[in-house]
Order: structure tokens, then C-alpha cells, then sequence
């Protein structure tokens, strides 16, 4: 699991999820989760990463995110977990 802490709470929309594939894809299986109060919210999911997998889902105020890999065919090496707000809601 890879938690981002955030120093405010923040409107996103996005998340980039980028795997070091240098030994292979791993991730088979993930949820990217928002701590909204006090609550895990899932924000998406998805079924492979690879190279860069970009999520998009609706605007959404969150203190932390993470990411939480459920199948993986080996350890994952998760390379970065970025998140953005295209649509700029605030």
C-alpha cells in the first residue's frame, strides 16, 4: 500500500499510477481509496497498471489517498502516485 498525506484537504479528479516494469508488469488487480473525514472512500479501480495507468473519476475533496493493490503476480514497485485536479473544483 502507498499512502499520499496531504497538508490540506484537496479536490481531485485524477490519479497517475506508474509501475517500474523493468522486471515485468506486476499489479493485477488495485483500488485508489480517498480519506474523506474520516471515512476510505474508493475512487477507482482497475486491473493493470503498467508503465502508467491514468484513473479519472469525479471531483472529490480528500485528505489522504492510497493505493491499495489486491493481485499482484509478484511485489509490486510502484515508480510514483500522483494525483491532480483537471477540472479545477474548489
Amino acid at each position: 500500500m502507498v499512502t499520499l498525506i496531504l497538508e490540506k484537504p484537496t479536490w481531485i479528479d485524477h490519479v497517475v499510477v506508474m509501475e517500474d516494469i523493468a522486471q515485468g508488469e506486476r499489479i493485477r488487480q488495485y483500488f485508489i481509496e480517498g480519506l474523506v473525514g474520516n471515512t476510505w472512500r474508493e475512487l477507482c479501480s482497475g486491473t493493470a497498471v503498467g508503465h502508467k495507468k491514468i484513473d479519472q473519476f469525479d471531483a472529490v475533496q480528500v485528505q489522504q489517498v492510497r493505493l491499495r493493490v489486491i493481485k499482484a503476480a509478484a511485489v509490486p514497485h510502484i515508480r510514483k502516485l500522483a494525483i491532480y485536479n483537471v477540472a479545477r473544483n474548489s
